[in-house]
């Protein structure tokens, strides 16, 4: 099993029945469950709102083939805090579980800015009633959004636009200065929170 591989990871409950997870959380405490998703479904998005709503502590991935699109965030919604595909490498595995897991994550993936950011409540003051929005991004700027969204490095999206890593630093600067954040992790979940760029644009 994958999971046996990850250092510092060990599976202490395994099951097919949504019913006996939780009556063995009711005794039991464990750090993250991972639940195999084939197809987005109502009663999902409630089993996973009663796993969190009851463990307030416990992480829950959902692993499935499913894209990153409105039925992933519908899952961010019902208090998911990782969302992998069935393909998933053990290091992809592995620095998600340590992204929901640690108290100051290093790895922030994709499926944690997300599910932080579906967590927070949306904003829209940043448009004016003529509809002038008072913090605007360029299309490069927005170009570099998107790819550090996909855990592109600076020296990977250099190459991605054909500009030079310092240019990509700069751009970088600038947007966090304008939005008043302390690093550019603070400025992906300031673009998400207040929908200046949607999930399915990702």
């Amino acid at each position: 099993m994958l999971l046996n591989s990850i250092a510092g990871t060990k599976v202490v409950f395994e099951t097919s029945d949504g019913a006996l997870l939780l009556k063995h959380l009711r005794k039991n405490t464990i750090d993250v469950a991972m639940i195999d998703v084939r197809q987005p479904h109502t009663e999902h998005y409630k089993f996973c709102r009663a796993l969190t709503k009851k463990n307030p502590t416990l992480r829950v991935i959902v692993v499935s083939q499913l894209d990153i699109n409105e039925s992933a965030h519908r899952y961010f919604k019902s208090g998911v805090s990782g969302f992998l595909g069935k393909d998933a490498s053990a290091e992809q595995l592995a620095n998600c579980i340590r992204s929901v897991t640690e108290k100051h994550p290093t790895n922030f993936g994709l499926s944690h800015l997300l599910a932080q950011a579906a967590a927070l409540p949306q904003k829209s003051e940043l448009i004016l009633p003529e509809g002038r929005r008072l913090i605007e991004f360029s299309k490069r700027e927005m170009e570099i959004i998107r790819l550090s969204c996909r855990e592109r490095s600076n020296k990977q999206i250099a190459d991605d636009l054909s500009i030079s890593i310092r240019t990509v630093e700069q751009h970088r600067k600038r947007m966090m200065e304008r939005t008043g954040t302390k690093n550019f992790i603070g400025t992906i979940m300031f673009v998400l929170k207040h929908q200046l760029l949607h999930i399915d644009d990702l």
